[in-house]
């Protein structure tokens, strides 16, 4: 499994994974692609085609393809299969799951692996037919291994098993050749190229748009869903987001969802079997209203700050403040730092106020990190009082949401800031349907009181509403501001115990972590791009000219790391 220590095992040669040649003999004997392949077992004997018929089977020549993944190439799978004794293995592998078919004596050439490719990428529709069946394949594996199964959900406690995950990755053009025009001639020209004529060049038109993500990389943004099992990842779903990604996570999520709803006649009663969306950033308001409107799926990430620009930046702690507070420093000791110095002393001021919990104005917010803190300018949303009846009088307590947590909020009487005095954290987040049809959440929080605790509940009924890329951003808008930003669990409760009980913030146990403990599993889907990358010839850069050859290539990656989790599973 790449880059899963949970799932590492000795294999008889002491090494803690398999060899490539042993990866393409399981992907010839691997259930999840056997069954992709049904999706093709019309392919090779389409109507008009002309030539001699494939002896390979549509399912034997995808194996071969995604083997390219394996060897990091098309050429290194080939030097593989070309082997007698290995062929033969893969042969027998693939003869138990077909029926006892027997494929012929010798590997696929080059050229029937490269007119197969032509096969899926040049008709959208095989390739949008391959992505659907990939999607059922693998959400069949996931259930198998006891994932996605519909479950009751809570949002202050989100199951592993139903909880999927996101990232997309860019990957390098094929090449840098680009034509140009000659500004006298008007002809066209290349650029990094020896082709003699432009129109022989190896240029990649096709690019996403990474500026509306804020982003400048250059390439094909490749999106990939995921749910972490007993065995290791599953990749769920893949695509290919030529705009901004948040589209298509959500086109990936409504199919996925789809699929389970047919498949389960109690998934519209227990909240689903995808409850929790693990994403950051990426998915953010009317998306989030959405996903849990429509779908009932909690998103779980990290919020997003406050900009620069806005006009509420009013912080009692900003980076200016920050600098001065370093400076005062070093001239109490007569030093002048360089800018490392200046660096580590601002670690300093950061730990003094990590070792006791100081009161922190709303809008800033403090983090750990793993060897050092992240000082965040938080949004913030003031919220009506909670009441409760004391003997006949109503006791208020001011709240505010910050950073997607509930404070009790109070004013600083020396400095005259609002600050926040306590955290409190969601003691039950239950999922709540309509009659409509649409969800909801109904959460439940303890608020402390000297005349005694009393529960304050906080209901979101969201609209849900899927918009397009073509609609406003002021159409776009949640209604309720409030609910899509107030998540039951958030940044915040990792660092419980350093507001309410003033436990030095580095002296908190992983355990007690709640929010890490599940959003780091994000993570994995950053190792899955990186080891995604690894397998391509040049590490980084595409493996295939085309968007349609590029999209194949990740969907593969996906059947063979499906692949290699099924491995672990029955080892």
């Amino acid at each position: 499994m790449p880059y899963a220590p949970e799932t590492r095992r000795k294999s008889l040669t002491g090494t803690s994974k398999a060899s490539k040649t042993q990866e393409i003999v399981d992907l010839f004997g691997f259930a999840g692609l056997h069954q992709l392949g049904m999706a093709l077992d019309d392919l090779m004997a389409r109507p008009g085609q002309r030539g001699q018929h494939s002896s390979y089977p549509a399912t034997a020549l995808l194996a071969a393809t995604a083997a390219a993944r394996a060897a990091h190439s098309r050429a290194g799978a080939l030097k593989i299969l070309s082997h007698r004794e290995t062929w033969e293995r893969c042969r027998a592998n693939y003869a138990k799951y077909s029926n006892g078919v027997r494929l012929p004596h010798r590997a696929p050439t080059y050229d029937q692996i490269d007119y197969f490719r032509g096969l899926l990428t040049e008709d959208p529709q095989v390739m949008a037919r391959l992505q659907h069946q990939f999607q059922r394949v693998s959400l069949g594996q996931a259930r198998k291994l006891g994932n996605l199964v519909p479950r009751a959900a809570d949002g202050c406690h989100p199951d592993e098993r139903n909880s999927i995950y996101t990232d997309g990755t860019v990957i390098a053009p094929y090449s840098d050749v680009a034509l140009d025009v000659h500004p006298l001639t008007g002809e066209l020209f290349t650029v990094g190229s020896r082709a003699k004529h432009p129109a022989n060049a190896r240029v990649q038109h096709c690019l996403s748009d990474m500026s509306l993500d804020g982003k400048c990389d250059r390439g094909l943004n490749m999106v990939g869903v995921y749910t972490w099992t007993r065995a290791g990842r599953v990749v769920l779903a893949t695509g290919t987001a030529m705009g901004a990604e948040q589209w298509t996570v959500l086109d990936l999520i409504d199919s996925l969802h789809t699929i389970l709803s047919r498949l389960d006649t109690a998934h519209e009663l227990t909240g689903g079997a995808i409850h929790t969306l693990i994403n950051d950033r990426a998915i953010t308001g009317w998306s989030v209203d959405y996903l849990m409107g429509a779908l009932g799926i909690q998103v779980l990430g990290k919020a997003v700050g406050r900009s620069a620009g806005e006009s509420n930046v009013d912080m009692a702690i900003s980076e200016m403040v920050m600098s001065s507070r370093v400076l005062r420093r070093a001239a109490e000791f007569g030093v002048q730092p360089s800018a490392n110095g200046l660096r580590a002393m601002r670690h300093d001021e950061l730990s003094d106020m990590g070792r006791s919990y100081r009161k922190l104005p709303l809008g800033v917010s403090l983090y750990p990190t793993t060897n050092k803190f992240d000082l965040v300018h938080s949004k913030f949303i003031p919220l009506p009082p909670a009441t409760h009846d004391v003997n006949g009088t109503v006791c208020e307590h001011p709240l505010a949401v910050d950073d997607g947590a509930l404070f009790l909020v109070e004013v600083d009487e020396e400095e005259g800031d609002v600050v926040k005095s306590a955290l409190l954290p969601c003691q039950s987040s239950t999922r709540v349907r309509e009659t409509t049809g649409r969800w909801g959440t109904r959460n439940h929080y303890t608020i402390p009181c000297a005349d005694g605790a009393f529960t304050y509940e906080r209901t979101w009924q969201p609209r849900g509403t899927r918009f397009t890329a073509d609609s406003t951003e002021t159409d776009r808008a949640p209604k309720d501001h409030v609910g899509w930003q107030l998540r039951p669990l958030n940044r915040a409760d990792d660092v419980e115990k350093w507001i309410n009980h003033d436990v030095d913030m580095s002296a908190i146990e992983a355990c007690d972590k709640r929010f890490s403990r599940s959003f780091s599993r994000r993570n994995d889907a950053e190792a899955y791009n990186a080891w995604y990358r690894e397998r391509l010839p040049r590490k980084g850069r595409a493996a295939s000219l085309s968007t349609a050859g590029q999209e194949l290539d990740f969907l593969l990656a996906g059947v063979l790391n499906n692949s290699i989790t099924w491995r672990n599973h029955k080892s």
